[in-house]
């Protein structure tokens, strides 16, 4: 690998204002990550600080106050990367001072990671009911039920945000999937008869089965009966919203019996298992465990699981000292057609660790996109090399992405083929055509 920006030539831009002093910060990050790099000003930036740099919640908690948009997403995906201390306590003080009361998408955001370390109240809850974000529909289910616990009102409040869960779903289809995910519990998006549901959990989490016992009715009647069933005597958020759902909607009880089985069956074994076999990397506080359990005998262990699809393990990879599984962590992401934003960093920490990946993927076709998703984060002369040859396929967003891939590289090599896209597609181009100019000093247009 022949980096076209040594750390020092980085470290020098890292003082400048704008596009230009955050491509450095964050390949600066990336180059050297044991340096302490002031953190970049732009959104996207705040993850690959988080992928590559140690202590990264240290180095952004401080952040909060002034960047609290910024700040909202990065704790979220640090908590996502497995990276939640095991005292959380400095953590939730801080996020808890950062929240403004003013309906932001980041007290929304910040509401969320206290609901997800158990940790959410009453003026969080406040605030992130004011935000009007896409996402507060099934994220404000789950703080209200987490500060209702913590307030001792849960049962006061399950049913009211059980009605209101679906309606959303009903807008937003997958809602309650999703709420349930920030509640630690898994979904599955098909009935089967409620025995069977609860078979299958027992078999997936290695332990013996529970009997319902005969009862007579329709499945969906049989369904709700299995649930509460099932959730009797509990007390925690997950179940309280179980049961009430089920028996709001008993065709929706015939999917839930799966969740509630699995709330009573599973029981904390070896944390790198739970995380990646057992539901339990839905948890942050579970992952993170995972996360610090890892150790280099688990290296056969997590290869197996990523040959066989299970991305999470991607996140517990990044324990192993010098990344032995890069290889197989690209092939997993590649192979699971990755949507999200922690999914490409883990790629982007991978790749540096087996660079010759990327120029092979901006190579075939199939993966082209990835490669340039990839290699925007990757300024060498070998990822110059191979975009300079690149026949992306047409369209805006080929073309966007391809321009911003080539900006990136921060390199006089590229100016000739970005003056020929930007004339091409103006607008599509316009972020690249001003991270260039930021960069190289020299007018594009």
């Amino acid at each position: 690998m022949t980096l076209l920006h040594e750390a020092e030539a980085l470290a020098a831009l890292t003082e400048v204002e704008g596009p230009a002093g955050d491509w450095a910060r964050t390949r600066l990050v990336l180059v050297d990550p044991e340096r302490d790099v002031p953190l970049p000003s732009e959104f996207e930036a705040y993850t690959s600080v988080l992928v590559s740099a140690p202590n990264a919640l240290e180095r952004i908690l401080p952040t909060l106050q002034n960047a609290p948009g910024l700040g909202a997403i990065a704790v979220l995906e640090a908590l996502e990367m497995g990276l939640c201390p095991e005292d959380p306590t400095e953590l939730i003080a801080t996020v808890q001072a950062a929240i403004r009361g003013d309906g932001s998408t980041a007290d929304l955001m910040f509401a969320t990671s206290l609901a997800r370390l158990g940790a959410a109240t009453g003026p969080a809850l406040q605030a992130a009911a004011l935000s009007t974000a896409p996402d507060r529909d099934w994220l404000l289910p789950s703080i209200a039920l987490s500060a209702a616990t913590v307030m001792g009102s849960l049962d006061e409040v399950t049913d009211e945000v059980a009605v209101a869960l679906l309606k959303a779903e009903k807008t937003r289809p997958g809602a309650i999937e999703l709420c349930l995910a920030e509640l630690g519990v898994p979904f599955r998006g098909y009935w089967d008869e409620p025995q069977q549901s609860v078979d299958d959990v027992a078999a997936m989490l290695g332990v013996e089965t529970v009997k319902l016992g005969p009862k007579k009715g329709s499945r969906k009647r049989l369904a709700q009966q299995a649930v509460r069933h099932l959730l009797a005597g509990r007390e925690d958020p997950a179940s309280a919203l179980v049961v009430s759902l089920a028996n709001l909607d008993s065709e929706l009880a015939t999917y839930l019996v799966y969740s509630a089985a699995w709330i009573v069956l599973f029981e904390p074994s070896d944390p790198v298992v739970d995380a990646i076999y057992r539901h339990g990397a839905l948890d942050v506080v579970r992952l993170a465990e995972a996360r610090r359990a890892t150790q280099p005998d688990h290296e056969p262990f997590l290869r197996k699981a990523l040959e066989e699809g299970f991305t999470r393990a991607s996140i517990l990879a990044q324990a192993l000292p010098d990344h032995p599984l890069a290889d197989a962590v690209l092939d997993a992401l590649i192979a699971s057609d990755i949507g999200h934003r922690v999914d490409l960093f883990l790629g982007v920490r991978a790749a540096w660790t087996v660079p010759h990946r990327v120029p092979e993927l901006l190579g075939n076709h199939e993966t082209v996109g990835f490669g340039l998703a990839l290699a925007k984060w990757m300024p060498t002369l070998e990822v110059l090399q191979a975009l300079l040859a690149v026949q992306p396929p047409e369209g805006s967003d080929w073309t966007a992405m391809f321009a911003d891939a080539l900006a990136a590289m921060g390199d006089p090599a590229t100016l000739d083929l970005l003056r020929s896209l930007i004339q091409e597609d103006p607008d599509a181009t316009a972020r690249a055509k001003h991270l260039a100019e930021s960069i190289l000093h020299q007018p594009l247009s």
